[in-house]
């Protein structure tokens, strides 16, 4: 649920950033990461951006989702 929590966000900052909406091909969403990345601009549209709040009962359930996190692409 995390990951697909974040990857929403990514899109609503890569479609902040271009002012359009974007389809999911492969090749955009790859362009759109290239761009995010290097933005200056990221951090504007970052900042502006929905956060995402986790939270678990016990820290033991915080160092596992942040274990499996660092599995996927949002290190």
């Amino acid at each position: 649920m995390l990951s697909a929590a974040l990857a929403w966000r990514r899109n609503f900052v890569a479609r902040q950033q271009l002012g359009t909406q974007i389809t999911p091909s492969q090749s955009i969403m790859e362009q759109l990461e290239k761009n995010i990345s290097q933005s200056a601009i990221q951090d504007d549209f970052s900042k502006s951006a929905p956060k995402i709040i986790y939270a678990s009962r016990t820290h033991s359930q915080l160092a596992q989702v942040i274990k499996e996190l660092k599995n996927t692409g949002y290190q």
